[in-house]
């Protein structure tokens, strides 16, 4: 089949009654042509470039100031003051007090806590102070710091994450077909990574086409993550930036049976409708043969599953 050009309207956007894996089958072959052509040329390729990165960045940044704030003003005021409170707890003066006090109903409450008070000076007799056990220590402690840890915690994991984002959100990723070698440059760093496109690897469900937008990239969620193997924390893409022709290019570069996993013909309901679609003259004689081929050949493997 003649290569019909690299513009999107013509290579990625043409619409069927039924789904888009009938055009995604036609057009691999066509994306295979493209990756000789961009071979053949050896120029490097923009795959990717964003193009609304404040959208993250500026509520990222203001997310991590305030959980920052939180977490200091926890450090520096919550924790001595629970400190204190719990040393209050663990004298036992000041439980045997409290406990003489719930212990006489009928009395007033401000008088009995000053006279187990003044008992416990003079030591009167009947006024033994028996030692905290270990439980109600535990008990105070837990009662004191506990709800100070969960959010100190709360609020340390909320100040990572907002303060990595814009270091891991990509500002554009370049591909070099000769070497087949990935460049990944991000926003906060002028610095690039230049690894493999073997090496990089998306979700398992997760693919950049989507189908719908500019760049066929929108409508599900605003980002995808892009691991790689040497480090834990994935690459941030905006589905909302530029990608190069479409955003199945994208995919099929990155791996290429990621088309067919992703928009394969049982997944988008194909029907007889469907079928007398590719018997239109909206396809060519021969890309009209290489579909109704593989649909043979998918409903083949259905039977065998």
């Amino acid at each position: 089949m003649k290569f019909v050009g690299l513009r999107p309207s013509l290579l990625l956007r043409r619409q069927f009654s039924s789904s888009r894996s009938l055009y995604i089958i036609e057009n691999t072959h066509q994306l295979t042509q493209l990756a000789q052509k961009l071979k053949q040329d050896g120029k490097p390729i923009t795959l990717y470039k964003a193009t609304k990165p404040y959208r993250y960045i500026i509520p990222s940044l203001l997310f991590g100031l305030i959980a920052s704030y939180n977490l200091f003003d926890i450090i520096t005021w919550v924790a001595p003051m629970s400190t204190e409170l719990f040393q209050e707890d663990l004298n036992p003066a000041n439980i045997a007090s409290v406990t003489d006090a719930t212990a006489s109903p009928g009395t007033n409450a401000g008088t009995s806590v000053a006279t187990s008070s003044s008992d416990t000076a003079t030591g009167a007799p009947g006024s033994e102070i028996k030692p905290l056990t270990l439980e109600n220590k535990a008990l105070s402690a837990l009662t004191r710091f506990g709800p100070l840890v969960v959010f100190s915690l709360a609020y340390f994991a909320t100040s990572v994450v907002s303060f990595t984002v814009p270091t891991r959100l990509v500002k554009s990723i370049k591909y070099e077909p000769l070497t087949q070698i990935c460049e990944i440059q991000t926003f906060w760093s002028k610095k690039t990574t230049r690894l493999p496109f073997t090496d990089y690897r998306m979700g398992r469900y997760t693919k950049a086409y989507t189908g719908q937008g500019k760049y066929d990239a929108s409508g599900k969620g605003l980002f995808f993550l892009l691991w790689y193997k040497q480090n834990k924390v994935p690459y941030i893409i905006d589905r909302s930036g530029e990608f190069y022709q479409s955003a199945v290019t994208f995919d099929y570069f990155l791996n290429v049976d990621s088309i067919n996993k992703k928009l394969n013909v049982k997944s988008t309901g194909i029907d007889e409708h469907a079928l007398e679609t590719v018997a239109t003259e909206k396809f060519h004689n021969s890309s009209r043969e290489a579909v109704l081929k593989s649909l043979k050949i998918h409903s083949k493997q259905e039977e065998k599953q």
